[in-house]
């Protein structure tokens, strides 16, 4: 062989073995190879001398797969050019799929005829088209089970796919909407319809939700744009059925209405019972109070003690029968303000005065802090009737203890404070002290409606000022009110 040909043969040799895939030479009768390149070796483990051992080609083809790799080898020999896929056998035991193609070589080898295989590992190929395959049905599984709808759109607004749990619903079967144009399904072309209008919008890169009625079911549509490699191809609909959140709503709204007319038949009820005891209650008053200023030969003296306690019922009905009248204009917003110059202490002052001897009965010590005028524009008589709960508060669950109030201006604020030691106020009751009818004891033991803080703190927002709580059960309650010097607005 001449040293252009050694060369030839040498630079032939290097780019085979270049190639990814395995180049082999092999009679076709007994399947003993003549040549593989290195590609072959890394094939299967074996050198290149392993490959030309007779026998050997055929101990490497699996046993399910011999019978096809034999007809692509042996088919070669008869000038016909084969391709197929089958699997080989590597050193390590594992199979190795392989796709295969085979050709005859010309005529006139000195070693007879021969076939050229050139064999290219597809493993991984095929075992990730397997993953794709599996992902694939997973995941049509689970858009048919999906509890939505799901589905597409080309750039002419044709169905290119439709999937979900609510098809079935909708009587809808999977690929029956394929290809049918949305304005057919909707049997409108009006670009304003709102699905029409959104998946327009989408193919300009919107993304928009609308909410839509078909049949006895609702749902609530989510469309994005449709991209493929930054192209918009189409448009994509997710569709929640809210059908039964939107009949849960509506109950709601139902029982919600159904309340608030009970509410509102109650609050009337209120306004009524209230106006009709202020009238026997205050003649009831008149009546009493005229025995009072009887003679005193006119009665004996239980007779007279009698009275008392009969006075006291009428003036407590009668501040109930307030009360609940203040309550329902308060809820209707007719809490009507009269504002004018007053002085914040001095109120107090008066008010303190009048509560001296419950004070006394109920073995309170009362202080009072007011060093200076607080003047303000408020409504007086209102803020009388603040101050008469606060203090009716404190000497109802703080019998036997001190009471101490303080008034006080800083920068632009009034502040009233009215303090006691008594029981406190358990931690979960502060949310909800002032509430109408709250209570944070047992009414059985301390009487009352629950409607006195809900009072303060209706006339003072009315100010537009602010009342809070401070306590801690078992010592004591901490009720502290701030005004705007200058009052109110006009």
């Amino acid at each position: 062989m001449s040293t252009d040909l050694m060369d030839d043969a040498a630079l032939l040799s290097d780019l085979l073995d270049e190639i990814g895939a395995a180049v082999c030479v092999a009679d076709p009768a007994t399947l003993t190879f003549s040549y593989v390149s290195r590609a072959g070796e890394r094939l299967l483990g074996h050198t290149a001398a392993a490959w030309r051992t007779p026998g050997f080609f055929m101990q490497r083809l699996h046993p399910d797969d011999k019978d096809v790799a034999l007809v692509l080898w042996r088919d070669a020999a008869q000038g016909h050019e084969r391709r197929g896929v089958h699997r080989l056998v590597h050193r390590d035991g594992r199979a190795v799929w392989v796709q295969t193609r085979v050709r005859p070589l010309s005529p006139g080898s000195a070693l007879g005829p021969q076939v050229l295989g050139l064999m290219v590992d597809v493993t991984e190929k095929l075992r990730a088209e397997d993953v794709l395959k599996a992902d694939e049905l997973r995941l049509k599984v689970l858009l048919q089970q999906l509890p939505a709808l799901l589905w597409t759109v080309d750039r002419d607004l044709r169905f290119t796919s439709c999937s979900g749990a609510g098809l079935a619903a909708l009587g809808v079967q999977p690929g029956q909407l394929t290809g049918v144009s949305i304005y057919d399904y909707l049997h409108t072309t009006d670009p304003n319809h709102p699905p029409i209008k959104a998946h327009i919008g989408a193919l300009a890169g919107e993304s928009s939700a609308y909410d839509v009625d078909w049949g006895p079911f609702s749902y609530s549509c989510r469309v994005q744009p449709l991209r493929s490699e930054g192209e918009i191809i189409g448009a994509i609909t997710c569709a929640l059925d809210v059908t039964a959140q939107r009949r849960a709503e509506s109950e709601r709204d139902r029982l919600l209405r159904k309340t608030q007319d009970a509410l509102q038949a109650g609050d009337d009820f209120i306004s009524v019972a209230s106006h009709e005891m202020q009238t026997p209650a205050a003649a009831l008053q008149l009546a009493v109070q005229a025995l009072l200023q009887a003679p005193p030969q006119a009665m004996t003296e239980p007779q007279q003690r009698l009275l008392r306690v009969a006075e006291q019922s009428v003036k407590r009905i009668s501040a109930f029968a307030d009360q609940l009248l203040d309550v329902t204009r308060m809820q209707a917003g007719r809490l009507t303000l009269h504002c004018a110059d007053m002085d914040l202490a001095e109120l107090m002052g008066e008010v303190g005065h009048r509560f001296a001897g419950l004070l006394a009965r109920a073995r309170c010590s009362y202080q009072l802090q007011a060093p200076a005028p607080v003047r303000g524009r408020w409504d007086r008589l209102r803020l009388d009737q603040v101050i008469t709960n606060l203090l009716s508060n404190a000497v109802k669950y703080a019998a036997g203890k001190p009471v101490r109030v303080r008034v006080e201006k800083s920068d632009a604020v009034a502040r009233l404070v009215v303090a006691d030691e008594g029981m406190g106020i358990e931690p979960e009751h502060l949310p909800h002290l002032f509430g109408r009818f709250e209570r944070a004891v047992s009414a059985r033991h301390y009487g009352g409606l629950g409607l006195g803080l809900y009072i303060v703190q209706r006339i003072v927002e009315a100010h537009q000022g602010t009342v809070s709580v401070d306590s801690q059960p078992g010592a004591g309650a901490t009720f502290m009110i701030e005004l705007p010097l200058g009052g109110i607005p006009s």
